[in-house]
């Protein structure tokens, strides 16, 4: 089997096929094992971590059409928890004086996070949500037209953004460490660190279920149908 094979019966694989620089202009026509050979490579290690995403996979049974809705309705839960940071940062702003300099930089830091999931959120579920509805769609015999755009590129655009946003999260935790709250600081500033603690939560949950079930799924999807 080459490595274009194991492509071909498991498109997911592509990580793993490039974490280990696989995928080269010799991987449609020599077999798995001397490709790995070539590249200096443990041919058993990248079977083993073959076996255990296709055993992730199997594991996700719940339907596309299901998984989309729920990252839907997590949007819904990410939008209430901006506005009531936002709306907690101001009055702990107010509030406090010996900590106002920290509580301004994590605000102006959230408000760079809000604005750009403000337009991250609208484009998953204006463009290319919709998208994946098509494809599941097709793939169900339903005839609606394929999608207008190849999802490759705006799925890497929102993986970075996804990467943004990570790095955000923890720089407003590097600077008001939600675990070591000092004492007598108020209930505004308390509130700020546990909403802002389950917020992250929330939002790599999010982003997990995006980036590992819900894009490659939708990946999977267009290519199918592109073959078929």
């Amino acid at each position: 089997m080459t490595v274009t094979d194991i492509l071909r019966l498991e498109p997911q694989s592509i990580h793993i096929i490039k974490k280990y620089n696989l995928d080269v202009c010799d991987a449609e026509t020599f077999l798995f094992e001397d490709v790995c050979r070539t590249h200096a490579v443990d041919a058993r290690c990248v079977k083993d971590e073959l076996i255990e995403l296709r055993i992730s996979l199997k594991q996700a049974n719940e339907s596309f059409a299901q998984l989309l809705d729920g990252i839907l309705r997590q949007h819904e839960v990410i939008k209430n928890t901006l506005s009531n940071i936002k709306h907690a940062l101001h009055l702990a702003i107010q509030q406090q004086t010996d900590f106002q300099e920290k509580l301004l930089t994590v605000k102006n830091k959230f408000d760079v996070l809000s604005e750009t999931l403000d337009i991250h959120l609208y484009k998953e579920e204006m463009i290319l949500f919709p998208e994946f509805v098509k494809l599941w769609n097709n793939q169900k015999n339903q005839g609606e037209r394929l999608p207008l755009f190849r999802m490759m590129y705006p799925i890497e655009g929102l993986e970075d953004e996804h990467q943004l946003a990570r790095t955000i999260l923890i720089d407003m935790r590097s600077i008001i460490r939600y675990g070591k709250i000092p004492k007598g600081v108020g209930v505004y500033y308390e509130y700020v660190c546990q909403e802002l603690e389950s917020f992250e939560k929330q939002m790599i949950n999010l982003m997990d279920q995006e980036n590992q079930l819900l894009f490659p799924k939708a990946l999977e999807l267009e290519q199918t149908l592109t073959h078929n």
